[in-house]
């Protein structure tokens, strides 16, 4: 079988995985700090020098190809430097500010660059940024909009307009300030330039819409990209068939999403010979000085030929500070980002829903995983290493999925053991691939069915009511409505088939104190939107009532019938 490639003709769901081999040759590390080597330093600039490595830079071409042009990015003129401390900065430190203030909530932002030539007043760059303001509501993506500059004048003539500018400084500033024509040597060194920049804004963990200045833009394309497609573009001449290689790409409007291109490279610099890893997950309440992870990792250096296993552990952080503690602690940590990662930040009960949505989020990672081709050893880090289990792992090649047990019978295929999931080794296949994505899937509304089975009438029936935290604080409407139940002609009862479901975690946390069955609605908006009263027909009104919408969709979709009540809705009788 071809390395790389897991093929499976009679899977419904996968016919073939190609993993990034092609990447392998790509030594794309992050910077550590670490005290300055100042004779390896100069060795190393003296080699540069010798070698006369130019900087890259990016480049723009119109889609006539008419000639003109605008220079663009290149690279930094080492990627590390000093202070006089002797620590080691982060070559892209300037970047990293600049794509953090630009980007949308889905790391996105949008490319563009600028030389002096056309930084001039009136220029086709002033009427590339009045497309946005003229165009369809669209003048909030300016505030998305990243300038390259790659000269004082153009970098000075961003900042005079209020951008987001970033000055790429190389020794070929001068001339990038100049127009180049058409598939010069320079023109040609830019347009290199311009890849590997790129690459380094999604090693940067970025998507990016590239755009040359002169598509004016009127309307907004972000909706209209295809989501699980990882690169667009734009195309001189199109036949009808997106996938038609055929078609005539134009670079001057390009999309890219990679959500896994950091991953890739963390898995390829963790990874065993035969593509396995060592994963453990860590949130801040794991994470503090002294805690019971340093044990976990104590238990590698001191163990039975066990150290070496530390190279290929990568610690999956949750939460920022999670991942801060992490870099301190182990060469390979990922963070895996969350718009609940406040709520998981904490120690969650077994079973809560904290809980349950940590082990649904582990177990959509555990997938992608192995949709990326490594074979994995799960373990928590309570777990602690004193041998090295590999060996006795490796040896089965029948078993694509081995776990820890509880109590175990004697019998490894005895489907009464207790298994832990505390400890596990899956081996990347079709199969497995298969089966971790029927359990996400399966378990998406674990916490709903359950809730949904205790709440129910033997009809199947149940009553369902929304709560935000305007609604909830108390001597609130809310009270009111409960206490109407209580009071009214013969509809107590019905408390126990009402399903409170709430949509910030204030309003969950009273419910709870009030009502038997809550339900937490998470969405991907920010829950400081929905948890303020709305007015009819605002946005955020709207948006709720979408959700409410998809939600009593789920509802019938699982197989129950519902009466969805207001909360200024008195029940004086059933």
């Amino acid at each position: 079988m071809e390395e790389g490639k897991i093929i499976d003709e009679g899977s419904p769901i996968m016919g073939e995985i190609t993993t990034m081999e092609a990447m392998k040759n790509d030594n794309y590390s992050s910077s550590t700090t670490k005290p300055l080597d100042f004779a390896r330093i100069l060795t190393s600039l003296l080699v540069f020098s010798t070698l006369g490595i130019a900087f890259l830079v990016l480049y723009y071409s119109s889609n006539e190809k008419n000639g003109q042009f605008v220079p663009s990015l290149g690279r930094l003129s080492s990627s590390f430097y000093g202070d006089n401390n002797g620590t080691v900065k982060d070559e892209y430190y300037e970047l990293r500010k600049v794509l953090e203030a630009a980007s949308t909530k889905e790391k996105t932002v949008i490319l563009t660059t600028l030389n002096d030539a056309w930084a001039e007043p009136n220029s086709i760059f002033d009427l590339f940024l009045e497309s946005f303001r003229i165009g369809n509501n669209i003048a909030y993506l300016l505030n998305h909009l990243v300038v390259i500059a790659v000269d004082e004048k153009a970098y000075f003539r961003c900042h005079e307009l209020g951008f987001h500018c970033y000055y790429l400084k190389t020794n070929k500033s001068s001339l990038m300030a100049h127009e180049a024509r058409f598939m010069t040597p320079i023109y040609l060194d830019m347009m290199w330039g311009r890849l590997a920049f790129l690459r380094t804004i999604l090693s940067l963990g970025y998507n990016f819409v590239f755009t040359d200045t002169d598509v004016m833009w009127f309307r907004d394309p972000l909706p209209h990209f295809t989501p699980y497609s990882d690169f667009q573009t734009s195309c001189d001449h199109f036949n009808g068939d997106e996938f038609d290689l055929n078609n005539a790409p134009n670079n001057g409007f390009v999309f890219v999403h990679d959500e896994y291109y950091e991953l890739r490279n963390l898995l390829k610099a963790a990874t065993m010979k035969d593509k396995t890893v060592i994963l453990a997950h860590l949130n801040e309440a794991w994470a503090a000085p002294d805690s019971i992870f340093e044990i976990f990792l104590e238990s590698f250096r001191i163990g039975n030929n066990t150290a070496y296993l530390l190279n290929h552990l990568l610690v999956v952080a949750i939460d920022d500070n999670a991942y801060t503690r992490c870099q301190t602690l182990v060469s390979h940590c990922y963070l895996l980002r969350s718009n609940a990662s406040s709520a998981l930040a904490h120690q969650a009960n077994f079973m809560t829903p904290n809980y349950l949505d940590f082990i649904r989020r582990r177990v959509a990672f555990l997938q992608t995983i192995l949709t990326l081709g490594y074979n994995f050893v799960i373990t928590d880090s309570d777990v602690v290493w004193f041998r090295d289990p590999l060996p006795h792992i490796m040896t089965d090649n029948n078993s694509d999925i081995q776990v820890s047990c509880d109590w175990n019978r004697g019998d490894e295929y005895d489907l009464n053991n207790l298994p832990n999931f505390g400890f596990l080794f899956a081996r990347s296949n079709n199969r497995t691939i298969n089966f971790y994505e029927f359990w996400v899937h399966d378990d998406e509304y674990y916490e709903l069915k359950n809730l949904l089975k205790a709440v129910s009438m033997k009809d199947n029936t149940v009553i369902l009511a929304h709560l935000n935290e305007a609604w909830a604080a108390p001597n609130s409407l809310f009270d009111i409505f409960l206490e109407s139940f209580r009071i009214g002609n013969n509809t107590a009862y019905l408390l126990n088939h009402l399903l409170v479901v709430a949509v910030d975690d204030n309003a969950y946390t009273r419910c709870q104190s009030l009502v038997s069955h809550c339900y937490l609605l998470r969405s991907n908006a920010p829950s400081s939107a929905l948890a303020h009263q709305a007015t009819y027909l605002t946005l955020n009104y709207l948006d709720l009532i979408w959700r409410r919408v998809a939600f009593s969709q789920t509802v019938m979709t699982l197989g129950y019938n519902f009466l969805i009540t207001v909360i200024i809705m008195l029940l004086r009788t059933s």
